[in-house]
């Protein structure tokens, strides 16, 4: 299921950035431990990234939901220098989804109170420098946090069973009646209507999935029967009308179908979509289609069909599985997004620690097949020692040149230090608790937790 993960510093590893061939794992996309449990990536047209999550910390300072990226993994640390973005008194901050205007102003959804200090409920616009734009101020929302919204081409923004207008005012014009519920999926038609996906309840009998006109009153044209039977998680609306739709549900309208299904655009079940039992017992995150019509699924899940997938698999447009696309043992927690890019690499986040057995950050970017160069991850010859530190802490096999920074667990910078192959740092005043050593060579970056008990 999905969680909100914070930052674990264990294992070390470095990303090596030699060429890769296509299918291995891009390790010229090298983020390092600065991302955790992603759940929304926007690309900008200059490729770079806005990422969405539940804790950032950077450079000392704790970014907390939404961060700037560029194209080989980067912090962009000119976006949001005015705070830390999201925070909340009264739950694990985070922000689940990024919308971007046609003015290039971002809109952020999530469980939050407050953006840089300033009172922002579950939702707020930003200008493109990561500032709050209090131009923009939505209603106060009572409800615990949200994970989805949805831009109409007019700029107004679906939320839930609401609509605001471009200033964040509630639109008392969009009336949605004979739904409860709470809406968790939302794609916008060409024509307006708009499709929802939750846990819902409908005047119609229809359970979790309705579509709605454009004033928000239900359209009837759209014939789900009693709707599934459990949470409807994603959507991804085809070219063609047809619309992906996965959960953790087992069931659409009384008959069995396993956590993904696709519709035609009158509700029928698309019978030329062959998933057979599809995946079990299994929660569906996020669909992505590509530009071939191919679609990557990504939640928590092991098996697709009776045959072993963990938490990410292509699929033919038929719904057979897509035999290029070669994982492995795949991820080993976890798939909370994906993106595709227009190069046909696949940007991967989630809560995940492992790659096909091997250790990677929580947002990664895969080649076209999937598959894992097990030779791009340079196991680190660093030592630390000893840790747990008393008075001194030793670090050895520096490499030459590195920056030694150490954080302490407040995110605050303790110690900074150019070194190359032996250093020896006095702990003497560093108060007991867990602090990250960093160490940083190049475009290679390492982070090592490091204990202090008196």
């Amino acid at each position: 299921m999905k969680c909100l993960l914070y930052f674990v510093a264990g294992c070390c590893f470095t990303f090596s950035l030699s060429a890769q061939s296509s299918g291995e794992i891009d390790t010229t996309f090298n983020l390092g431990n600065d991302i955790y449990c992603g759940y929304s990536i926007y690309a900008l047209p200059n490729g770079n990234f806005l990422v969405a999550g539940s804790y950032i910390p950077d450079e000392g300072l704790k970014k907390r939901g939404i961060v700037r990226i560029n194209n080989e993994g980067g912090l962009d640390n000119s976006f949001n220098t005015e705070g830390m973005g999201t925070f909340s008194p009264h739950y694990h901050e985070g922000v689940f989804d990024i919308l971007v205007q046609t003015d290039k102003k971002i809109l952020i959804v999530g469980y939050f109170d407050f953006y840089n200090g300033v009172p922002r409920s579950k939702i707020a616009r930003l200008n493109t420098n990561g500032s709050l734009d209090n131009t923009f101020n939505g209603p106060n929302f009572e409800h615990w946090g949200f994970h989805t919204a949805a831009l109409q081409d007019d700029g107004k923004i679906l939320i839930n069973r609401q609509r605001l207008n471009t200033d964040g005012s509630v639109d008392n014009t969009f009336n949605v009646l004979g739904v409860s519920g709470r809406v968790d999926a939302l794609q916008v038609q060409p024509d307006n209507k708009i499709l929802a996906g939750g846990i819902l309840a409908v005047e119609n009998g229809s359970k979790n999935i309705v579509r709605l006109h454009p004033d928000g009153s239900i359209d009837s044209s759209f014939q789900t029967g009693i709707g599934f039977n459990d949470w409807v998680f994603s959507m991804a609306l085809q070219d063609d009308g047809k619309v992906l739709i996965g959960g953790s549900f087992s069931q659409y309208n009384g008959l069995s179908h396993n956590s993904i299904i696709r519709l035609n655009a009158n509700g029928s079940v698309d019978s030329t979509f062959e998933s057979g039992i599809g995946f079990e017992k299994a929660f569906i995150y996020k669909i992505a289609l590509q530009d071939d019509g191919k679609i990557v699924i990504g939640g928590y899940f092991t098996t697709y069909n009776n045959y072993p997938h963990n938490n990410i698999i292509r699929l033919n447009q038929d719904g057979t599985i897509d035999s290029t696309f070669q994982t492995g043992s795949g991820f080993n927690q976890d798939v909370n997004v994906i993106a595709i890019q227009s190069n046909g690499k696949i940007l991967v986040g989630g809560n995940f620690s492992q790659y096909n057995g091997q250790s990677v950050p929580s947002l990664v970017r895969l080649h076209g097949d999937g598959s894992l160069d097990v030779d791009s991850i340079e196991r680190s010859n660093i030592k630390l020692f000893p840790n747990p530190s008393i008075d001194q802490v030793i670090i050895e096999n520096i490499p030459d040149y590195s920056r030694v920074t150490i954080y302490d667990g407040l995110g605050n910078l303790v110690y900074s230090q150019l070194s190359n192959g032996l250093m020896k740092v006095d702990t003497n005043g560093f108060s007991e608790g867990i602090y990250l050593v960093r160490i940083v060579s190049g475009k290679k970056e390492e982070v090592i937790k490091l204990v202090v008990s008196r």
